[in-house]
C-alpha cells in the first residue's frame, strides 16, 4: 500500500489514564519509571478527563487526550503503538479507552493494542491487594480496615463484576475488611450505617479498640482523596478512632501509582504487548 511508506517509526507506548490536577506528577513519575524500563521505546502520557486538560492549559501545562495522541503517533508514522490502561478497574473508563482505540484500528495503518486495566486479570489482582494487606497488616497490627474505591456507574458493563470480585477477595484475605466506594454501587452515603454496625460487631466478636483503618485504592491521591475520603473519616471519626493509612511509599499520602507492585504490573503488560507485536 502506497500510505505505508510514510510509516518509518518502530513502535511507541501511550500510558492512558484519567488524570489528575494536583497529582499529576504522579503519573509523570509513572512515565519516567517506564521510560527507564523501556529505553529504545519513546512513552507518552495521556489524560482522558477534558477539565483536567483544560484547568492545566490555563497553566500552561499541555496535556492530550489519548485520541490526540494516537492521532499524532499515527501521523509521525508508527508502526506499532502500546496504550496501557492506566485504570484500576475495567469498567467506563476503560470501556471508552477500548472504543478509542478499536475506531483508530478502523483507518490508522499503525497497529494499535492496549492493555487491561490493572485488575482486568484474577492473577495481577490478586498479587497487589495481597501485598497491600500484608503491609498495612504488619505495620498496624490486628485492626478494622476500610477499603474505599471509586465505584462503577453501570451494573450492566462489562467489568462491573471485578469490583465485587476485591470486595469478596479482600475480605476472604482478612475478615477484618470492609469496602465501600465513593460513587455509584457500594456507595459510602448508602451503607455508611451498616459499616458502623459491621465495626461494632468486629470489635465486639474479636475484642478490638474501637478503630479503624481506611484504605484508599486510588490510583492518586488528589481530590477524591482531599475531599471525600476525609468526608467519609469524619463521618466515622464521630464513633471510632479513625486513621487514613500513611503512604506505603515515599509520598506523604496513600496511593496505588506508587507501589512497587502497582508499576511493575503495569510494567509487565506493557512488554507483554511489545512482545506480541514483533
Amino acid at each position: 500500500m502506497k500510505r505505508w511508506v510514510h510509516y518509518k517509526e518502530d513502535t511507541a507506548v501511550v500510558l492512558a489514564a484519567f488524570g489528575s490536577i494536583p497529582e499529576k506528577e504522579k503519573y509523570e513519575d509513572l512515565k519516567d519509571y517506564i521510560q527507564r524500563e523501556i529505553p529504545d521505546i519513546p512513552v507518552y502520557l495521556s489524560f482522558a478527563s477534558k477539565s483536567v486538560i483544560k484547568v492545566l492549559k490555563k497553566e500552561d501545562v499541555i496535556y492530550k487526550n489519548l485520541a490526540q495522541m494516537l492521532s499524532d503517533l499515527d501521523m509521525e508514522g508508527y508502526r506499532r503503538i502500546v496504550v496501557s490502561s492506566i485504570n484500576i478497574f475495567p469498567t467506563d473508563e476503560h470501556e471508552y479507552l477500548k472504543k478509542t482505540v478499536e475506531g483508530f484500528n478502523q483507518f490508522s495503518l499503525s497497529r494499535i493494542i492496549h492493555t487491561g486495566a490493572l485488575f482486568t486479570k484474577v492473577t495481577d489482582a490478586n498479587k497487589i491487594l495481597k501485598e497491600i494487606d500484608d503491609q498495612v497488616k504488619s505495620k498496624y497490627g490486628k485492626n478494622n480496615y476500610l477499603y474505599i474505591v471509586h465505584g462503577a456507574p453501570y451494573l450492566d458493563q462489562p467489568g462491573s463484576h471485578s469490583i465485587s470480585y476485591v470486595k469478596d477477595f479482600l475480605k476472604g484475605i482478612n475478615p477484618l475488611s470492609l469496602f465501600c466506594s465513593l460513587e455509584h454501587d457500594y456507595q459510602f452515603k448508602m451503607i455508611g450505617e451498616s459499616l458502623l454496625e459491621a465495626m461494632e460487631q468486629s470489635c465486639k466478636d474479636h475484642k478490638l479498640p474501637r478503630e479503624v483503618k481506611v484504605i484508599p485504592l486510588l490510583l492518586s491521591s488528589g481530590n477524591h482523596f482531599d475531599l471525600d475520603v476525609k468526608k467519609i473519616k469524619d463521618y466515622l471519626g464521630e464513633t471510632f478512632k479513625v486513621d487514613i493509612v500513611e503512604s506505603l511509599c515515599e509520598s506523604n499520602k496513600f496511593n496505588l501509582l506508587e507501589l512497587d507492585v502497582v508499576r511493575s504490573t503495569i510494567k509487565r503488560q506493557i512488554k507483554e504487548i511489545i512482545k506480541k507485536m514483533q
